[in-house]
């Protein structure tokens, strides 16, 4: 879909896997809220793989480093 959205215009410069980055990072904070901590891990994983400059939200990260002693979660902590 992307390349059909290229070849209609030569000027679209977005990287569909950047642009996909955030999604993961909503999608890692609507499952912490559901207390899913092992699939925020993996969302905000699949995030930071895709665009490593991307912020996990602070209190986010600290409910995943706190539970990851608790359930043995390997969380990006800093």
């Amino acid at each position: 879909m992307f390349n059909k959205a290229k070849a209609l215009n030569q000027n679209l410069d977005l990287e569909p896997e950047i642009a996909a980055a955030p999604a993961f990072i909503k999608q890692g904070e609507k499952l912490v809220q559901q207390r899913k901590y092992q699939e925020a891990v993996t969302a905000y994983n699949k995030a930071r793989k895709i665009d490593p400059t991307l912020e996990i939200p602070d209190n986010d990260l600290k409910i995943l480093c706190n539970s990851a002693y608790k359930t043995g979660l390997n969380p990006p902590c800093p």
